[in-house]
């Protein structure tokens, strides 16, 4: 079907929620502690990646560049940013009285610091109080804080893209419930993606956030709230990682196949322009909950929703299988051709393909299919989803 000037129109309308400085390339984090005093800051609360600090040198690197800059380190990280974490290292923020936030690591770690900065900000002191400020369907974002929040710099080492989003991902343990915070001013204010650290975190873990990136990619091509500027953005971060996640895999010192990995992560996540994930988000935040790591649940779960939505989404899927080297006659093919291009993605990377190889009870799938369909995102998905029972009959094709 070919396009017209009606399917061209849309806007921008929101906040523009985006990193104000992102800097890339191999060496890259040589350039934090200038940042900070660029920034004005001289009071830095380090918090890291425990499995990083303990495998590689980098975090005793930085921690060594900001020498006087450093006013406490924390890398007692914990998977999935638990709430006792975040109020636990509040308190001792207010105790060290930092003026930026550091955070190196995966998308839990990016989160941690979203987190303490919020509580603090708000001036929360128990995990209850959390309750009154999270987002639902209903309502998506905080509508103020009642003061600035801590800035943050993020050091990532993943695709996660957690360093990117206002969204606050906070695990609640005891209920086995991921609920969000969401406000503009949560954003870190600078991001570096150094090459040269990424490399060092373990192949499994980078392809598998890569499918992380991937599924940011798939899902903003069909939001409800897609736009195509955005799309143009998404379709070549797809093309990038289709092409070098596989490279970073079999050669951890393929530092330009990083490099173009990262690239692709500032095209598809760092736009920030109120273009939001559907359902392969929404079930990956739940599955986390249930002690699913944050890639994996898109490298099992994508495949399927792609599949669930594409009768609504035909031409959005359609270009993807083209990016991705698709040579379809039809639509339909294009579009099944994608599909089974990130399928086919997911299995080449050895990364795993079913609820059941990441432990997922199957007794466990409809309460979170009850909890998907109150998360805040389920309304962007393109297909409607309010009946638990539509989510279900999805994971059970994927357990």
């Amino acid at each position: 079907m070919p396009t017209t000037a009606d399917d061209l129109q849309g806007e921008w309308r929101d906040r523009c929620a985006i990193p104000d400085h992102v800097i890339w390339g191999p060496g890259s984090h040589q350039r934090l502690r200038g940042l900070l005093e660029e920034m004005g800051c001289g009071r830095a609360l380090v918090l890291a990646s425990g499995s990083l600090t303990k495998r590689t040198p980098w975090v005793d690197r930085i921690v060594d560049g900001l020498g006087g800059l450093v006013a406490a380190v924390r890398s007692d990280s914990a998977e999935f940013t638990p709430d006792w974490l975040c109020f636990d290292t509040a308190r001792q923020a207010r105790e060290v009285d930092p003026d930026v936030i550091v955070t190196v690591g995966g998308g839990s770690v990016a989160d941690w610091g979203k987190a303490v900065a919020f509580i603090l900000a708000q001036g929360l002191e128990s995990v209850e109080e959390l309750d009154g400020y999270v987002a639902s369907p209903d309502n998506q974002r905080l509508a103020a804080l009642p003061r600035p929040p801590i800035p943050q710099v993020a050091v990532p080492t993943t695709l996660s893209a957690s360093e990117a989003t206002w969204s606050v991902t906070i695990n609640r343990p005891e209920r086995k419930f991921k609920d969000h915070v969401r406000h503009p001013d949560l954003v870190p204010r600078a991001v570096i993606l150094d090459a040269a650290i990424a490399s060092s975190t373990p192949a499994g873990l980078w392809c598998a956030t890569g499918l992380k990136a991937m599924e940011h990619v798939v899902e903003k091509l069909y939001t409800v709230d897609r736009n195509p500027v955005v799309d143009n953005m998404c379709l070549a971060a797809g093309e990038l990682l289709y092409r070098h996640l596989p490279r970073c895999k079999d050669n951890p010192e393929d530092l330009e196949a990083f490099t173009q990995c990262h690239v692709a992560l500032v095209g598809v996540g760092f736009h920030g322009r109120g273009v939001h994930k559907g359902l392969s988000q929404v079930i990956g935040w739940q599955l986390g909950a249930y002690g699913v790591a944050h890639g994996h649940t898109s490298c099992v779960m994508l495949p399927h929703v792609m599949e669930f939505n594409r009768s609504v989404s035909l031409s959005a899927q359609a270009a993807l299988g083209r990016a991705l080297g698709g040579h379809g006659a039809t639509d339909e093919e294009l579009a099944e051709g994608a599909q089974a291009a990130v399928a086919g993605l997911v299995r080449d990377m050895d990364l795993p393909r079913r609820l059941r190889d990441v432990g997922v009870p199957r007794d466990d799938l409809p309460d979170i299919a009850k909890k998907v369909i109150v998360s805040p995102n389920i309304i962007y998905n393109p297909r409607p989803v309010t009946d638990p029972g539509e989510v279900l009959a999805v994971l059970e094709r994927a357990w």
